[in-house]
């Protein structure tokens, strides 16, 4: 079975916490390769709110910060208020760095995407209702030709096209933090327990299947 450590806690504020300490433990664990950037890939939303604004402080104090940087971004024009490097931003004001994801100039992944030292790297995934994690929606596509990225052009929620950490990145980044917070998502979680296999269902499922460390922080508080 892959390593993954549970965490279930009652209320946010605690739940929150142990995912900030769970980052914080990851970025030192490993050495960055030569040439490479360790990255700390960020879901956007509501529920990365509390965990981010608890890294300001330690990030901004390391002598080597990670690049910062969405694991999914909406295909949209720079500094879109609907992008989420944008809400990133606003979280952290200007204590840090958030790196954009796409381009939208060149209609691709920015040239720092391509230097990400995969092994020594984090990244910190929310669960949905409907079991996506990034970008990766049920029944959608979630690998193309081994890339670390992939563009899906048919979101069922707008706007449509995304880029996201595909499956395979999602595999072999050293660590993974998923946040399952919401009443709501605790079926969903339940039913990817007890069917780790089914990713085209509930990608969620593809954090159930690493042979790396993930841990899943499990709160019913909406907020």
């Amino acid at each position: 079975m892959p390593p993954v450590t549970l965490s279930p806690y009652p209320v946010r504020s605690a739940a929150n916490s142990r995912a900030a300490r769970t980052v914080l433990n990851a970025l030192g664990r490993h050495p960055v390769a030569a040439g490479k950037q360790q990255a700390l890939l960020v879901c956007g939303g509501a529920s990365i709110a509390g965990v981010l604004t608890r890294l300001v402080t330690p990030l901004a104090a390391l002598a080597q910060a990670p690049l910062i940087m969405p694991c999914d971004e909406r295909c949209l024009p720079d500094h879109h208020p609907e992008r989420n490097d944008t809400a990133l931003r606003q979280m952290v004001s200007a204590s840090l760095t958030i790196t954009p994801l796409w381009d939208e100039a060149q209609q691709a992944a920015t040239a720092e995407s391509h230097h990400i030292d995969w092994a020594s790297s984090v990244a910190v995934v929310s669960m949905a209702d409907d079991g996506h994690i990034a970008s990766l929606f049920p029944q959608r596509l979630h690998r193309q030709q081994d890339r670390d990225w992939i563009i899906v052009a048919d979101a069922p929620r707008p706007p449509a096209r995304r880029i996201s950490l595909s499956a395979d990145a999602l595999h072999k980044v050293g660590h993974l933090v998923v946040l399952v917070f919401g009443a709501n998502k605790i079926g969903p979680w339940q039913r990817a327990l007890h069917n780790p296999q089914d990713g085209a269902i509930l990608p969620v499922c593809h954090a159930l299947q690493r042979p790396l460390p993930t841990a899943v922080v499990v709160c019913p508080q909406d907020a």
